[in-house]
């Protein structure tokens, strides 16, 4: 599955960052100047970032079950989209360094844009 959705994650956020509305276009213009390279560069780190979030996110989900108690309380439904919302939430913002890191991989080497660190971890995409 990562072996398909990340040459199109990658090509959607190169897509976003140039302002280009042709995805067929875009990306054999980025085969003829860079191959298939940058499809699939940040396939590893998206590969070692899934594992840790859907075990936070089965671990979390599964624990606030077991403190809420959905199945007792009067609109289930609710508690449970609550509880899986909350376990989420929090291994999204727990993984999200090794995201950003997918994105810089996949929007490595563009022409016109450079990535720009300021003050440490914070990066600002800066257009030319």
């Amino acid at each position: 599955h990562d072996t398909i959705l990340t040459p199109l994650d990658a090509l959607k956020q190169r897509m976003q960052l140039s302002g280009c509305r042709h995805p067929t276009q875009y990306a054999k213009k980025i085969i003829k100047h860079e191959g298939i390279t940058p499809f699939f560069r940040s396939l590893p780190i998206t590969i070692m970032m899934n594992f840790p979030y859907s075990s936070l996110m089965v671990m979390m989900n599964e624990n606030f079950k077991i403190y809420i108690k959905p199945q007792q309380r009067h609109h289930k439904f609710l508690w449970y989209f609550i509880c899986a919302s909350a376990a989420g939430t929090i291994a999204s913002i727990l993984t999200n360094p090794m995201d950003v890191l997918k994105t810089r991989l996949q929007t490595q080497n563009m022409k016109g844009n450079i990535w720009h660190e300021t003050s440490g971890e914070v990066l600002t995409l800066i257009h030319i």
